[in-house]
């Protein structure tokens, strides 16, 4: 089931793991990110909407300059707590175009 939706995952093609909390916001991040309790499965694409949901525009912004000096989308993704696709949609204008 997926933790974003509650529809069945029917595609192993479609799937994630992901924090059911963003662990980079936490108090404690280190034990957020290891606790089992907060790990959930869901659809990429479900993962996907819900990581972008959760930048503000002034994290987009940081991020596009911290690409432009040189840093990885997974170096940005656990920084911000997002998958490195979240981040590669917003450095190719797929996702925050207006910002």
């Amino acid at each position: 089931m997926c933790f974003r939706c509650g529809e069945r995952i029917e595609d192993s093609t479609k799937f994630s793991i992901e924090h059911k909390e963003p662990w980079s916001k936490s108090s404690n991040p280190k034990e957020k990110f290891f606790d089992l309790e907060n790990i959930a499965f869901s659809h990429t694409t479900c993962n996907y909407i819900a990581n972008a949901a959760i930048l503000s525009e002034e994290d987009v912004q940081q991020v596009r300059q911290l690409l432009s000096a040189g840093w990885s989308a997974r170096s940005l993704g656990i920084e911000f707590g997002v998958s490195h696709k979240t981040i590669l949609k917003i450095k190719h204008g797929k996702s925050w175009n207006p910002v």
